[in-house]
């Protein structure tokens, strides 16, 4: 009867019952071992680092304010700053000497990428920046110049970065100066390098027959020159 069929399923679901809960039952002796699950705890990642970083002074001569206002200014001020995050970073600025010259610029660049310095401040000549800007972009590196200004260095998404404005409006301040003086025919003198070059070009672009002004001819000296009486000749 269904009655009966009902008795029989309840005691077997009891047998079952039984037996499962004998298997998962804790046995008597057994320890519960805790395995540990270790937090990541942030850590910042410039905490007890030395931050290296790259100053060139563009000339020998510019060594006599580089070196005192990094040594004396630059550096204390900016230490301090970071002992206040209480992170005990140490800023180490690293300054060389670019003598005047485009290609040593360069070198000074690929020196301190071996050293492992990414960020330089400098240079301060345009054409020292643009002799060092295909490496520094091609090496991760940031280059911050504080006085380059040529028009030729004003390009878009590259690593050079500059705080101060471009030539570009002192081409037409150059020529409507010399309108005022009264002058009818000029012969440019002047820096073979992407500063003196970006300037010439914007004059010779067309700011001279805007003012009324004839060019009669150009001298172009190289940038480390300090004597020019060949080129005067």
């Amino acid at each position: 009867s269904n009655q009966t069929m009902l008795a029989v399923l309840l005691v077997v679901g009891l047998v079952i019952g039984a037996g499962a809960g004998y298997m998962l039952a804790p046995k008597g002796g057994e320890t519960i071992v805790e395995v540990p699950v270790e937090v990541p705890v942030e850590v910042h990642p410039f905490a007890g680092q030395t931050l290296r970083m790259g100053k060139t002074s563009a000339s020998t001569e510019g060594l006599e304010t580089t070196v005192p206002l990094v040594d004396d200014i630059i550096e204390p001020d900016i230490q301090a700053y970071l002992d206040l995050t209480g992170l005990d970073i140490t800023l180490d600025i690293m300054i060389e000497d670019n003598q005047g010259s485009e290609s040593i610029a360069l070198e000074k660049t690929q020196s301190f990428k071996a050293m492992g310095v990414n960020i330089v401040f400098g240079h301060g000549w345009s054409g020292q920046c643009s002799s060092s800007l295909s490496y520094v972009n091609e090496n991760d590196m940031i280059l911050i110049s504080g006085s380059s200004t040529s028009p030729l260095l004003a390009i878009a998404d590259d690593m050079l970065f500059r705080t101060c404005p471009t030539d570009f409006v002192q081409a037409p301040a150059i020529a409507t100066m010399w309108e005022t003086w009264g002058a009818k025919a000029v012969l440019t003198f002047f820096r073979g390098d992407a500063w003196g070059d970006g300037i010439y070009n914007l004059l010779d672009g067309g700011a001279w027959e805007e003012h009324g002004i004839v060019d009669i001819g150009k001298i172009r000296y190289a940038p480390e020159s300090t004597e020019f009486s060949n080129y005067l000749d």
